[in-house]
């Protein structure tokens, strides 16, 4: 059996409570995270294969060594679907799955990572550019091809050095591959009563906002789907949406600093910040915390319109007709590669209407492109040698996981919309799982507390063998300077040592000129002749 480590926080074969979803945010903010982990997933669970999530230990740096050496041992690769892993909040988190990376011994597969780019701009210099190509650096030493997102990504990767087709390739977002090559498309005409899900975020831009609020406004059956946690917390537990607080705060903000008069901005109810709002009393929001009851929802609509990739992507994989108001980069080349319904935020005019947006719109352009893209796609996978449901039979419609897959959940609806009872259930949970888990918080934190005064003691040891250490060091300094002192006397008596030398050779070259200067001399040569003849004589005697 191959096993697999996946990078997720909740696993499509997991059940959670949703109080439990809330407390330990399971979804990760967003709750689109679950959709293209759904699907990697999907798509690799093989009837021999076993895919473990992580839990978002690797980015949050709680792996230890053990851990580490045990994922090494224990499975055969490690997975990271991603989106826009990218951007300036997400630089710790590249930091420590870097360093986590670097230690594994095991291939890594990269599938679907995005950029944060300001108006799609790749040559532009980014906070977060040192964190990013250290993790693509780290990436690459261990697989054999990387899987983009887009063509502005591409783009990115080449400023650290990366070729295209070589290091990497653009295979959009996987989680379009959910289903393989298949999808339907049913029919859509507008009408007064059509049910149409709408769906942006606190990061919109108010323009798109406004167009798409008159979809809840004019159409009674028209629903808004959240994503984010504190769309979740809100429509739970009946409280106030901080995010669309800060929002509407924002907004204001900017018609101040154009002169503009604000009371618009601080009455109109697009922003859904209080629970109070129309959209919470109405109970005309839902939130979503499995993929498999997100799609019933969506097949039960007749049109999602709205800026959130995933919420539309959802509708497009239950075959619900879907129009997307590309907010960003990171949505604008997604929608471009997969030839998705779609208009760019850039392109929304104040004239526009939800009626006029759409009007004319091929709700069927994906599907068009879809079979080529997704033929690409499994090439990216075989291509580094990840095996998947559709390596004997590409028009495979079935899945193992589906068969392991608990039973959808029901979507959630606005606490205000709740009786009496179900209100008090819900708090009264909440409570009670807050109990608990502060419970284990303090256990945990009286584990770590020991640990802590062994690591006190440990550290005060270190600290005493260091001071000795550095004593140590002193003496062999000054040893060290008396033996540099020394040297350098015996230095200086070499150096006089050479000077007399030198002084000497240059009296024995004086003495040898002043002989040569006396043998030219006519008494040195009658000295010499003398000297032979009384030599002569005295041998001769």
């Amino acid at each position: 059996m191959r096993k697999i480590l996946m990078r997720a926080y909740i696993s499509p074969l997991d059940t959670f409570t949703i109080q439990d979803i809330i407390l330990r945010d399971r979804i990760g903010t967003n709750s689109g995270n679950m959709l293209y982990a759904f699907s990697v997933m999907r798509t690799l669970m093989t009837e021999d294969t076993k895919i473990d999530i992580d839990n978002y230990y690797a980015e949050r740096g709680l792996y230890s060594k053990e851990d580490v050496d045990r994922i090494n041992s224990e499975y055969d690769a490690y997975i990271l679907p991603m989106a826009d892993a990218f951007r300036s909040d997400f630089k710790t988190q590249l930091r420590d799955l870097t360093i986590f990376i670097k230690r594994l011994t095991i291939p890594v597969y990269l599938i679907g990572v995005g950029a944060r780019l300001v108006n799609c701009d790749y040559d532009k210099d980014y906070d977060f550019d040192k964190e990013a190509g250290d993790f693509l650096k780290a990436v690459r030493e261990k697989t054999t091809i990387i899987g983009v997102r887009g063509k502005y990504t591409a783009g990115y990767l080449r400023k650290f050095g990366f070729t295209e087709e070589k290091d990497f390739t653009v295979i959009g977002c996987p989680s379009l591959f959910t289903f393989g090559k298949h999808l339907t498309q049913k029919p859509f005409e507008l009408t007064p009563e059509s049910r149409i899900s709408v769906n942006y975020s606190d990061w919109t831009p108010l323009r798109t906002i406004r167009k798409v609020w008159e979809v809840i406004e004019r159409y009674p059956n028209s629903l808004f789907v959240g994503q984010n946690d504190t769309e979740l917390r809100s429509l739970y537990y009946g409280l106030d949406n901080p995010s669309f607080i800060a929002k509407r705060e924002r907004e204001i903000k900017n018609a101040i600093d154009r002169g503009e008069d604000t009371k618009r901005f601080e009455t109109e109810e697009c922003y859904m910040d209080r629970w109070t709002s129309r959209i919470y009393q109405e109970d005309r929001m839902r939130f979503f915390t499995d993929v498999p009851s997100w799609f019933a929802y969506m097949k039960s609509m007749d049109l999602s319109f709205g800026a959130r990739l995933h919420g539309n992507i959802v509708s497009i994989l239950a075959g619900t007709p879907a129009f997307i108001i590309a907010k960003d980069g990171r949505i604008i080349e997604l929608c471009e590669y997969h030839n998705l319904p779609s208009m760019r935020f850039d392109q929304v005019r104040r004239e526009d209407t939800f009626e006029s947006m759409i009007e004319g719109v091929d709700f069927a352009s994906h599907i068009k492109t879809h079979k080529e893209k997704f033929s690409h796609f499994i090439a990216f996978l075989d291509q580094n040698g990840i095996d998947h449901i559709y390596k004997e039979d590409r028009d495979r419609k079935d899945a193992p996981m589906d068969a392991l897959l608990p039973p959808p959940g029901e979507p959630i609806k606005s606490f205000v919309s709740c009786s009496d009872a179900e209100k008090i259930g819900r708090l009264q949970e909440s409570l009670l799982l807050r109990d608990d888990y502060n419970q284990k918080l303090k256990g945990s934190r009286h584990k770590h507390m020991e640990k802590n005064i062994a690591l006190d003691e440990e550290l005060k040891e270190n600290m005493r063998i260091l001071d000795d250490t550095k004593t140590e060091l002193e003496m062999v300094k000054k040893e060290r300077n008396m033996g540099s002192e020394s040297l350098l006397q015996m230095k200086r008596e070499l150096e006089q040592a050479k000077d007399d030398l030198k002084k000497c050779k240059a009296d024995l070259a004086e003495t040898k000129a002043h002989a040569r200067k006396l043998e030219k001399l006519p008494s040195y040569r009658i000295y010499k002749g003398l000297k032979r003849i009384g030599k002569k004589v005295k041998k001769e005697s």
